[in-house]
């Protein structure tokens, strides 16, 4: 949660609200106006949660990464050897992107053509994300 977020509910309904109207209509022609009738909330209060469409965009793909991260964290930590860990973690990977097709669709097609998303958090937690895979090899080389 972000903790300047007075009612984390809202928070999250506006942000999966705004994932499914980047979903459909891109970056560049969704409106903030749109946002708000498909969360059935004033404009005025998106504003009270973020300072611009750019930072509720990018806001979505710190949550998304973080709630991913946060799962396959307790998963791997309920696993033991290095080939049950990659396997659970590709499962979870390719779980976690058939089951959110909007984040799927904007990630694909918005986050990749947008510069800015390097330069953001969310693009530094997905890197911390990937290394996972090179630790769990190297786990199973160190084990045999």
């Amino acid at each position: 949660m972000n903790p300047n977020v007075k009612n984390e509910t809202r928070w999250r309904h506006l942000l999966y609200s705004a994932e499914k109207i980047f979903a459909e209509k891109g970056y560049h022609d969704a409106t903030i106006s749109d946002i708000a009738k498909a969360a059935e909330l004033s404009e005025g209060t998106i504003y009270e949660y973020f300072s611009s469409k750019e930072d509720l965009f990018f806001s979505i793909a710190i949550v998304r990464t973080s709630d991913q991260e946060k799962e396959i964290d307790f998963i791997l930590e309920h696993i033991t050897g290095a080939e049950s860990r990659l396997r659970a973690y590709l499962y979870h990977y390719m779980w976690f992107w058939q089951n959110y097709k909007d984040y799927a669709s904007i990630s694909l097609l918005n986050y990749k053509q947008n510069r800015k998303f390097v330069e953001t958090e969310a693009h530094t937690l997905a890197q911390g994300f990937f290394h996972r895979v090179p630790a769990i090899l190297k786990e199973g080389i160190e084990s045999g």
